[in-house]
């Protein structure tokens, strides 16, 4: 007869090593300084680790992250994001102030912005060729080209209204019939209700005197 208890214990043993060993593939990454950084194999990487393995992940780059590395903040921005789509808690981003040490709600979004941007902006090429590129430089360079296309977007259109709604004869008369008609076939049942129905009277008599002025 098998040992399915034995089985059973062998199969999770080596599902954990597998997890351990798809994290210390994904930490490898990051280290990789002489060369642009792929977030598209980040993200491929980071599908096969769960919430806990993410945020596990997280904290690990957290520590090597004190040279403010604009590649390594990319590269945690790729596995926040993921996160963020597996999270069970309400508020991902106020759990996780507290959950990683040295990650607050700011530094947060500007790593989640460094991962959306890394390709769109070249933010990689400079990162490979230019010297000392921080990630205050990355976060300008995401900053300004923010800026610039919140300064391309055409203006909205202003309806210009000829006349205000309560100088308008009309619109006053249809008011003044629709008030009527509510307090006609209201019966109220509570004092609250009750309370609206006065305070839809009083302003019934405020509208009908202002129609009459015009």
């Amino acid at each position: 007869m098998p040992n399915f208890e034995k089985l059973n214990r062998l199969q999770k043993e080596q599902e954990r090593s597998q997890q351990q060993e798809s994290v210390e593939n994904l930490m490898a990454l990051p280290l990789q300084l002489a060369g642009s950084l792929d977030l598209s194999d980040v993200e491929t990487r980071a599908q096969s680790l769960d919430f806990d393995q993410l945020i596990a992940t997280v904290q690990q780059a957290q520590q090597i992250q004190q040279r403010g590395s604009a590649q390594i903040g990319a590269f945690i921005g790729t596995l926040l994001l993921r996160a963020q789509a597996l999270s069970p808690h309400g508020d991902f981003l106020s759990w996780l102030e507290t959950a990683v040490p040295g990650i607050s709600r700011r530094t947060a979004y500007n790593y989640m912005d460094l991962a959306r941007y890394w390709e769109d902006l070249h933010l990689g090429e400079k990162f490979a060729t230019v010297a000392n590129f921080s990630l205050r430089d990355a976060y300008s360079a995401i900053a300004d080209h923010k800026r610039q296309q919140k300064q391309a977007l055409p203006l909205p259109k202003v309806e210009v209204v000829p006349r205000p709604f309560f100088q308008e004869p009309r619109r006053l008369t249809a008011l003044s019939r629709g008030l009527q008609s509510i307090l006609e076939s209201a019966e109220p049942q509570t004092r609250e209700e009750q309370a609206i129905l006065r305070q839809m009277s009083e302003l019934l008599e405020r509208v009908n005197r202002l129609r009459d002025r015009l």
